[in-house]
């Protein structure tokens, strides 16, 4: 905001300037005195305009939005010069001063609370969100502990919601039972009452691969030892099950940690030195999936031979490049499942999506938890409009009138997707679930199957 008044206050300090130039002869001034007059207000100018306009309330209304009153009392009933707090902010970004996106955070809470206050609730149909992917990663664990930091004495619900993708564990000092945040890898439809599932679960992905991986050739299981999350502990039980018959009896542990290189060179020297070339289950995350490819595309003796890897959706984060022939050790596939069909995004959800963004190209629309996000958005919404036709009292409703209608979106009500239509069934489980089969090789992505 003040980088935007400096150079509008720039700009007109241009203006006056061109002004002097041209009339001040006319008045009589020479040209040298016109020159050093024009000079002298060039390099003062912005600074008068900008600090005659702070001096004035109305002024520093202009330069610094009317929101900036907040900045002084800070909803703690301080009596600072807003003034003051917003340049000593401005230098401790600069210094790397901590404390700092804590108090700009709190700012753009309370700028939600109040536009949200100056109209009834009724006209507000839905709460501003925020779209957080990666939730797992150093970067998005400090936003969201900044985040829960800045709100933290407030004791009413601010007006946003966070939505969240996760390859780990919960932000500490978040538990999934205190209404702040939920994780998809502590759900489970069959455990979890009222949960309805709008995409495949890890069991439909694995025996998606079965079906594919028609040949049963000998293969080892490498899992993460240290697994706290439902997709890797299971992925690693449904591996177990459904290809019991060729996974050798020795599985191969590892360890998450700050060594994975190391680790995972370890477990590529054993790999190489057999000499069949088995193909590889991973039961792990993709934070430290690229670790291990590329361990294997360096070791030597795997000079010269193809190395398979077989996984679960989470492998949908990789780049394909990290397949490209390496020239010293394997040359790695990775075969994988993921939760939508990337090839049937429906025309609707192709304009829905630019209107919304206010885009020409798509950036990201294909990304398979986005379309998962937007069904599980659709069907919660088409389970509201059921449950409010059923009631008396349709602005009194609750999550547990809503819940049993998630069950009857099949047949007449099945939900229209964003690749498709998709049914519910009685059980709270996904009918017929579509799963394609991708495969990263030589640099490439290609579907399989879908």
């Amino acid at each position: 905001m003040l980088q935007q008044r400096e150079k509008t206050a720039g700009l007109l300090t241009e203006a006056v300037t061109e002004i002097i130039t041209i009339e001040m002869p006319r008045a009589g001034l020479s040209p040298a005195d016109t020159s050093e007059l024009a000079k002298l207000l060039l390099q003062v100018g912005p600074a008068l305009v900008l600090g005659g306009l702070a001096r004035l309330r109305r002024g520093r209304q202009m330069l610094l939005g009317a929101g900036q009153d907040w900045y002084g009392h800070q909803d703690r009933g301080l009596e600072l010069d807003p003034l003051d707090v917003l340049v000593d902010i401005n230098r401790a970004a600069a210094d790397g001063t901590p404390g700092v996106a804590e108090l700009l955070l709190e700012a753009f809470l309370a700028d939600l609370r109040h536009a949200f206050t100056r109209r009834p609730a009724s006209d507000h149909a839905f709460n501003c969100a925020v779209l957080l992917d990666n939730a797992d990663t150093e970067a998005a664990r400090d936003f969201l502990r900044v985040l829960l930091q800045a709100r933290s004495h407030q004791r009413e619900p601010d007006p946003l919601t966070v939505v969240a993708t996760s390859h780990g564990d919960l932000v500490e000092g978040v538990r999934a039972d205190d209404g702040a945040v939920t994780t998809a890898d502590g759900l489970d439809a069959a455990v979890t009452a009222d949960l309805a599932q709008v995409a495949p679960s890890v069991a439909d992905e694995v025996h998606a691969l079965a079906r594919y991986l028609s040949r049963r050739e000998p293969a080892v299981l490498v899992y993460d030892s240290q697994a706290s999350d439902l997709y890797t502990a299971t992925l690693r039980a449904d591996f177990t099950r459904v290809f019991r018959s060729v996974l050798s009896p020795g599985q191969i542990p590892y360890e998450p940690g700050g060594e994975d290189s190391a680790l995972f060179k370890k477990i590529a020297q054993d790999l190489c030195a057999n000499p069949s070339s088995p193909v590889v289950f991973y039961a792990g995350r993709n934070s430290v999936f690229d670790s291990f490819i590329a361990q294997l595309e360096q070791e030597g003796n795997c000079t010269n031979r193809h190395l398979e890897i077989v996984t679960g959706g989470d492998a949908d984060g990789l780049d394909p490049s990290i397949t490209r022939d390496s020239g010293v050790g394997a040359q790695v596939s990775v075969i994988y499942t993921d939760i939508e069909d990337r090839r049937a995004i429906t025309s609707d959800f192709r304009s829905h999506y630019v209107s919304w963004l206010g885009l020409s190209a798509l950036p990201a629309i294909d990304d398979p938890w986005l379309l998962a996000s937007y069904n599980a958005t659709t069907a919660a919404d088409d389970a509201i409009e059921l449950a409010a036709g059923s009631i008396a009292q349709p602005a009194r409703m609750k999550p547990t009138d809503v819940a049993p209608w998630l069950n009857q979106l099949n047949g007449s009500t099945e939900v229209i997707g964003a690749t498709g239509t998709f049914s519910i069934g009685p059980d709270g489980d996904l009918a017929n679930p579509v799963i394609p089969v991708y495969e990263f090789t030589r640099g490439h992505l290609i579907q399989l199957t879908g």
